[in-house]
């Protein structure tokens, strides 16, 4: 655990506030900055910024492309993100050692905990809801021991009181 007395949580940054989504702006969670903000410490990350992408910037979505699932730009395919997210992710993974726990951003191409559209290689079709974000499927590829939850699955008690539950251990 760090210096402080609360255990240290990794965040998407947007859900405090953080103005680093795609459209410029965040995604303030004031049930995780409040009541969750009282039981944890922070550690705000948005992978997005983290590997240079400017705020705000061109939506990137979820593509299969050779079998494989890319992060690209929506408008423009040539925008290939996924290596420097995993990379990222890989990196992030590395310096964890005092996090407990993670909340990250649902539905989003990068930090989203599966659920997500997957668009066939022309970016026309939807072929799938099975995507996940790569720097979170990366991250829990790497740290599997480490509880994940998203803003979303937050809103179901039980899920709620599981994941503090298992970061307070």
């Amino acid at each position: 655990m760090s210096a402080s007395t609360k255990p240290l949580v990794a965040i998407s940054a947007c859900l405090l506030g953080h103005p680093v989504r795609y459209d410029g702006r965040d995604k303030r969670d004031r049930f995780i900055e409040g009541r969750l903000g009282a039981l944890f410490e922070w550690l705000p990350l948005c992978p997005e910024t983290a590997i240079g992408l400017p705020t705000p910037r061109p939506p990137l979505h979820l593509r299969s492309r050779g079998g494989t699932i890319r992060v690209v730009g929506v408008a423009d395919a040539a925008v290939d993100v996924t290596d420097a997210l995993a990379d990222y992710a890989r990196t992030t993974a590395d310096v964890w050692g005092d996090v407990r726990g993670c909340i990250l951003k649902a539905r989003s191409p990068s930090c989203g905990l599966g659920g997500l559209p997957v668009m066939n290689s022309t970016g026309e079709t939807l072929i799938g809801r099975d995507g996940w974000g790569e720097f979170a499927r990366v991250l829990r590829q790497l740290k599997p021991d480490i509880p994940m939850i998203d803003e979303e699955q937050l809103r179901d008690d039980m899920a709620c009181r599981a994941f503090v539950e298992s970061v307070l251990r």
